[in-house]
């Protein structure tokens, strides 16, 4: 990604908290990020080779603390423990 304390592309779409505290910033074009506070910096949560999350078009954090991802490849959950779709 370059400069992991910059987010990849200016188009976001989604910013919640999730269980651990942790910011996750949906970007149109740029993927899903997850902030590290220890580094302040971003990494994306999951490469993925089909794109299915590089262009989200929102995303929400349900009552059960669940992050919820919709993207133009369907609905995605966000699995916290394991980083991972």
């Amino acid at each position: 990604m370059g400069n992991d304390r910059k987010i990849p592309a200016s188009d976001i779409r989604g910013l919640v908290e999730d269980s651990h505290g942790r910011i996750v910033v949906a970007t149109f074009g740029g993927g899903v990020l997850r902030s590290n506070l220890e580094k302040t910096s971003f990494s994306k949560v999951a490469e993925d080779s089909n794109a299915r999350t590089l262009y989200p078009k929102l995303m929400h954090r349900s009552a059960l603390s669940e992050i919820w991802i919709v993207t133009e490849n369907g609905l995605w959950l966000l699995d916290s423990e394991r980083e991972s779709l």
